[in-house]
């Protein structure tokens, strides 16, 4: 067994802070750490995440801090911490991924460096596929989601302690066997779906209450003992397990607790042999024991235990599962099953509905039921393809046998109904259809309920006295000219008479109460429908007098009067639909009615009049629409003391000759054109206390009403609501109405009163704040309006004598300049206006324009495409808050603006494309934020001011004017993408944006794209950027924020953490300095193109060849000199691989360590100062041949990588055969074969030996303590080596891989360690 981790190769690990302080998150070195070979140590890391962030397959780090929200400017994601060696903050650790993927046996430490191992992440073994074992310490709790998915894992011992185990966590894996400790309270769904899983064993008193969905679906078990502790299975939990052969619900005599088996839990048990499901169980979910088509079941018997507590078997629960040869009995739990229980089901008592196909396909011969059943409904199908039922036992209980309950049953004869058995209430026709029973009688009456009668002939029939029901479609399609009805009958179910088009006349008897969907449908011929005198009937349902389809059949109905029972309580969608010459309906005011349904009485062409009582709550959707130019109704009264909430959509449209309505107070909402098309509805009111709430959209278009009191309960007036009502007169308002609405609901919509050519006044109420577009539109007689709306649209009033008022084009309403129609080239608003409306002056031919004092607001669009406006004049008293988006969008000749004080907010596309404007002054402004492209491609634009109130710069604020410098305050934190791209000298590329924020920033990108292809050839005006001062608060500069420029150097405030995104200062052409502190990170391409940089100073934490674009070609040939600031202490690995031209890099005395490879081909680089450096990298100076070192400065070095001075001019001039710097051997130089290390040599560097052709032997010194990794590559000749160091020799992984098969390392009487176990395990085969 391995113990993990024992290298950086084989682990990742991340680390949460539990209670970090202030001081140690805080401070300006934060103690970190990171896996450095096979230990924790301090270090350098990058965060990848804050709190508990999802697992990112992209972005790995070797730690990962949690810190409270207390702190969250403290530590930022992506930032890069320095820390100083000190105390190790207490916290947890996670196993987040598997590294070295040839790791087979593993086990798991409590601890990695003081850090107590509490998770397995998620994915942190996925796929892992040389994984055969681990074992779990007593800390973990909690397994990752897909932990251990498509993995080769065949063992896993989990701890007592283990909490949970998530979502598909061995999902795919090869484990075998699993055995969960008490402490596991949650599995997550999938946890071990399509594993090799064979056994699970589930502890006795655990406290897990639930297998999930898929849990254990498509396993390999074959037995399954459910702790007392479950008490639901999910949907799929243990599905498609073909060995499964035994569930056991209860735990070695324990009682179980299982409530609630899912749908198609145990689906496909095709080995299960024998059940017995516990006593607990109250529901079991649709297919939950389905056995699916092609699939045999071996079920023997499925009992259930005494006193079961089923009430529901759900849809095709046993489906299938006892169709098998081996299904001997299904019932309550007995100790042996006998001959006469042989293939019998007897359901328990409890049970109270069996779902559709429940028992669809047994070999059951008999179907009965326990004594004192409380089964009350057989669904649909529920025994249907019962090929072997014979015989059939009904419980005195039950009430519904639905349609094909045994379909298909082709041997059952014998079907036994308890004969006082008065609940029974429905058989539905077909339920016995294609059995004997059925087929071999005429006739069939079971408990006075009519299932099938054949028998009746001619034309006249006469059911029978005592029936009680008759079942669907029995006289469907006959040609009976007359029907008696007997006085016993209670229910005419659907369909019943259907189609009977000889019949002329129906009476239903007094103790009918129901009749069922399309009972009489296209009977055609039927004249009188008549209700016996006290008819108990409650229900008419859909379409049972209406025609037989209401979309194809054309037949024209002949029914002409009907005197509605004052039973009735509910009449159906298209009860009485297209009855073209029913003339009369009449409904008492005693009557019990409360719903009428949708098309209820459509298309009654010949209806005149309806009273409608007092007891209706709903009228349905076109309950009585009709089509306009058929007539229809022309009055509809309504009960004293109504309770009607709701007309619905539709209800009375198209009736053309309605005149009269008076619509009671309860009512609450009239549906969309519930009254559209009325057009002569000319006396309409609605009672006093009216509690209506919401008229919908176009409900009066087009109709007749002359006036309307909206009273102070409405809350929703809809689009169009009154459009086209031509005599509308007077339409008013409570003063309180709209008070409770929402306030989105708070408007008058689009179209509302469009095209009231009557209305002459309107005074909405004090609640209304918005009026939208063309709401009064060709009001042409409207001439008062009184509103305290603020936010009105130009064309709300459009073609209305009020707007015809207005001599001089300004249509002024409550202080709102709505819209401006002169023709003016100067004009002056008045005094008093506050607001200037949206599009108000839009595209009009002003030049000059002078705005009040009194003015607070511009909105979106006001001025926009105003392309001959040129002077903007705002008086120094203005209170101006705010100018909306667009508001001068594309004025194009607009020369200048004064901006107010009192400014605390201008829109998106303010002033973009404004192509003559050149200075803005927003000095004295209060405005926070320049947002997206507020002044972009103003090309004439050479002068900004920016308040200090400034916090944020927006993408393409300034971008494509010709600023010539910017100062940015310091309490910006922000500068968007684009912010102040290419602000040209010239400008050779034609722009306009279009004022749509995604539209625009494509095309801002689209337009940079070209300006790139030439960009190091243009002229940029922008020589000056002054960022803030020694308090700035600047954080990020977006992509491209400053490209193209002509500053000559660039310094950067140093107070916060400031990130440069890609290319922000990309081809400032002329930029020769640059300074950057600690505080700044940088993406790809920040000096992209700044070819004429000589001196850059900066963190040496910060910049790699990627600061000038995505390869080191992209390094300027004009960088000579680099300053690394004082206070770093780490030269990045590759930090300046590349930077070939550059002579000369000043490193503080700070630094301590040089990272892999950072000066690698430095080929003009002479000196460097390496006075407290204490580690050296592989090929850190690498090609530098131009170098030398001053070895006496060395005093500090403890590590030199591999090769960290090859091909230098240091190494290549030097004429010792052994080069030693502080007793680590750099490199030797002679050509002996046998070597024998001097004593002062502790340590032999990597690349020391390499490609030494020569050496055959190596005596190491009495001092030697660690060979580090490439010390021997490629010495081909090489064949051993003799240790004789009297203290332990520490040797790398790898450090004699290329060496021949014949080499050996000789051991004098010594000890040897390899760095770790699994090292010495590897390198046994070269000990002597």
């Amino acid at each position: 067994m391995k113990y993990f981790p024992d290298s950086s190769s084989d682990i990742e690990v991340v680390i949460r802070n539990k209670r970090p302080s202030r001081n140690n998150i805080c401070s300006g070195y934060r103690p970190a750490f990171k896996v450095k070979d096979d230990y924790l140590t301090t270090g350098i890391i990058r965060l990848i995440g804050i709190d508990e962030l999802p697992y990112d397959n992209e972005a790995k780090a070797e730690i990962w801090f949690i810190t409270p929200e207390l702190y969250p400017n403290c530590l930022k994601v992506g930032q890069v911490i320095q820390f100083q060696e000190g105390k190790i903050i207490h916290g947890f650790a996670t196993i987040t991924k598997i590294k070295n993927k040839n790791l087979e046996d593993i086990e798991i430490p409590s601890e990695i460096d003081g850090f107590t191992v509490v998770r397995i992440a998620d994915q942190a073994f996925r796929s892992a596929s040389s994984l055969r074992s681990v074992i779990l310490p007593s800390t973990i709790e909690s397994i990752g989601i897909e932990a251990f998915y498509n993995s080769d894992l065949e063992e896993i011992t989990l701890n007592d302690g283990l909490k949970s185990i998530e979502t598909s966590a061995f999902e795919g894996s090869r484990i075998e066997t699993i055995a969960f400790p008490q402490s596991l309270t949650t599995l997550g769904s999938r946890a071990f779906y399509d594993s090799r899983l064979e056994s699970v064993t589930f502890h006795a008193n655990m406290s897990l209450s639930t297998i999930p969905e898929l849990c254990f679906s498509e396993t390999y078990l074959e037995t399954v003992v459910l702790p007392p502790s479950v008490t639901t299975i999910e949907t799929e939990a243990f599905s498609r397990i073909d060995d499964l052969t035994s569930i056991e619900f209860n735990y070695e005599g324990r009682k179980s607790n299982v409530t609630t088996i899912g749908d198609s839990a145990f689906l496909d048990a095709i080995s299960l042999r024998s059940l017995v499901l516990p006593a607990s169980l109250k529901e079991l979910g649709e297919g939950a024991f389905r056995i699916t088509s092609g699939k045999s079941s071996s079920l023997e018997t499925l009992m259930f235990e005494p006193d079961s507590q089923l009430q529901k078997v759900g849809a095709s629960a046993f489906s299938r599962i006892l169709n098998g040869d081996a299904f001997t009995y299904f019932g309550p739990q007995i100790d042996s099953v006998t001959e006469t229980d042989q293939q019998v089901i007897r359901l328990p008592k409890c049970i109270q509905e069996i779902g559709a196909n429940a028992f669809e396909f047994t070999n059951a011969t008999t179907l009965t039921f326990e004594e004192g059943s409380q089964l009350q409904i057989i669904g649909d199908s529920a025994f249907s393809q019962n090929t072997s039922l014979t015989t059939v036992t009904f419980p005195e209980s039950l009430q519904r046998i639905k349609a094909s309950a045994f379909n298909s049953c082709s041997q059952v004869e014998n079907i036994t109904f308890h004969n006082t058995n008065n609940q029974l209430v429905e058989i539905d026709s077909t339920a016995f259809s294609s059995t004997p029973w059925y087929r071999n009688q005429n006739k069939i009456i079971v408990n006075n309920i009519l299932i099938k009668d054949e028998t009746a002939t001619g034309t006249e029939l006469v059911v029978d006295n005592g029936i009680r029901y008759i079942a669907n479609n029995v006289y469907e399609n006959k040609n009976f000219t007359s029907i008696t009805l007997p006085s016993s009958l209670v229910g005419i179910y659907d369909s019943a008479f259907a189609s009977n088009t000889q019949i002329t006349s129906i009476s239903i008897p007094s103790n009918v109460t129901y009749i069922g969907k399309n009972a009489f449908s296209g009977c055609s011929n039927v004249h009188t429908l008549q209700f016996a005198t006290n008819s108990q009937l409650q229900t008419i349902d859909e379409g049972a007098f209406s025609r037989l389809d209401q979309r194809t059949d054309t037949t024209s109905l002949k029914l002409e009067s009907i005197q509605l029972p004052d039973s009735v309580v509910t009449i159906g969608a298209n009860a009485f639909s297209y009855n073209i010459n029913l003339s009369t309906f009449t409904i008492t005011n005693n009557s019990q009615l409360e719903t009428i349904g949708d098309s209820a009485f459509s298309m009654l062409y010949s209806l005149k009049t309806i009273h409608i009582p007092s007891s209706v709550i709903s009228i349905g959707n076109s309950a009585f629409a009709t089509l306009t130019g058929r007539n229809g109704l022309t009055s509809v009264t309504f009960g004293a003391n109504a309770k009607l909430e709701s007309i619905g959509n539709n209800a009375f449209e198209g009736n053309d000759q309605l005149v009269q309505m008076t619509l009671p107070a309860s009512l609450k909402s009239i549906g969309n054109y519930a009254f559209a098309d009325t057009t002569n509805l000319s006396e309409f009111s609605i009672e006093a206390n009216s509690q209506l709430e919401s008229i919908g959209e176009r409900a009066f278009y087009s109709s007749g009403i002359t006036s309307i009191h909206l009273p102070a309960t409405m809350k929703y007036l809809g689009n169009n609501a009154f459009e086209s009502a031509l005599n509308l007169t007077n339409a008013s308002f409570d003063a309180n109405a709209f008070s409770q609405a929402e306030q989105e609901n708070q408007v008058i919509y689009s179209n509302t009163f469009s095209n009231c050519t009557s209305l002459v006044q309107m005074h909405l109420p004090e609640f209304i704040h918005t009026i939208q577009e063309n709401a009064f539109n060709n009001c042409t007689n409207l001439r008062t309006i009184t509103t305290s709306a603020t936010v009105i649209h130009p064309r709300a009033f459009n073609n209305t004598a009020f707007v015809s008022s207005f001599e001089d084009g300004m249509v002024i309403l409550n202080h709102v300049l709505i819209v401006y129609n002169g023709n003016a080239t100067d004009v002056t608003i008045p005094e008093g206006v506050t607001h200037i409306n949206q599009e108000a002056f839009q595209g009009r031919r002003i030049v000059n324009i002078s705005l009040p004092s009194t003015l607070v607001s511009i909105g979106d669009n006001a001025f926009s495409n105003c392309t001959a406006l040129q002077n903007v004049t705002i008086p120094s008293s203005s209170v101006l808050e705010s100018i909306g988006t667009s508001a001068f969008y594309n004025c194009s000749a607009l020369l200048s603006i004064t901006f107010p004080t009192s400014l605390k907010e201008i829109g998106t596309f303010a002033f973009t494309n404004c192509q003559s404007l050149t200075h803005v002054n927003l000095a004295n402004t209060q405005l926070e934020t320049i947002p997206f492209a507020a002044f972009a491609n103003c090309r004439q634009l050479q002068t900004v001011y920016l308040p200090q109130t400034l916090t944020s710069i927006d993408v393409g604020a300034f971008y494509f004017d010709q600023l010539t410098s910017i100062d940015i305050p310091n309490q910006v934190t922000s500068i968007g993408d684009y912010a102040f791209a290419f602000n040209m000298a010239s400008n050779p590329n034609n722009l306009t944006i279009t004022n749509d924020q995604t539209t625009a920033l494509s095309q801002i990108e689209t337009h940079l794209t070209s300006i790139l292809s030439n960009a190091g050839r243009y002229s940029y005006s922008l020589e000056q950027i002054s960022i803030g001062s020694s308090n700035s608060q600047l954080q990020s500069i977006g992509r491209y924020g400053f490209a193209g420029s002509s500053i000559t150097d660039l310094v950067l405030p140093k107070e916060t953490d400031l990130h440069l995104s890609e290319y922000a200062f990309s081809y400032a052409l002329l930029l020769e300095s640059a300074t950057f502190e600690f505080n700044v990170s940088f993406d790809l391409g920040v000096l992209y193109g700044a070819n004429s940089l000589k001196e850059i100073e900066h963190n040496s934490n910060i910049l790699t060849f990627t600061a000038f674009g995505n390869n080191i070609n992209s390094i300027p040939a004009s960088l000579e000199k680099i300053i690394i600031s004082d206070g770093s202490t780490i030269i990045l690995d590759h930090a300046f691989d590349g930077y070939s031209f550059v002579k000369s890099i000043e490193l503080p005395d700070t630094i301590t360590t040089i990272g892999n490879g950072a000066f690698y081909g430095c080929r003009n680089l002479s000196t460097i100062n390496l006075k407290n450096v204490e580690t050296i990298g592989d090929e850190a100076f690498y090609g530098c041949t131009n170098l030398e070192i001053d070895v006496a400065s060395l005093t500090a070095l403890t590590n030199a990588g591999n090769k960290a001075f090859a091909a230098t001019k240091w190494l290549n001039q030097s004429e010792d055969d052994f080069i030693i710097v502080n007793g680590i051997l750099i490199l030797y130089k002679g050509e002996d074969a046998v070597v024998t290390l001097p004593d002062s040599v502790t340590t032999i560097a990597g690349g020391a030996f390499s490609g030494n052709a020569t050496v055959t032997q190596i005596i190491g010194s009495e001092n030697l303590t660690k060979i580090n990794r490439g010390a021997f590559d490629s010495a081909t000749s090489l064949e051993s080596l003799v240790l004789n160091s009297s203290t332990v020799v520490e040797i790398d992984l790898n450090v004699f891989d290329s060496l021949s098969d014949d080499f050996k390392v000789q051991v004098t009487d010594k000890e040897l360690y390899i760095s770790s176990s699994i090292l010495w395990s590897l390198y046994q085969d070269v000990l002597a």
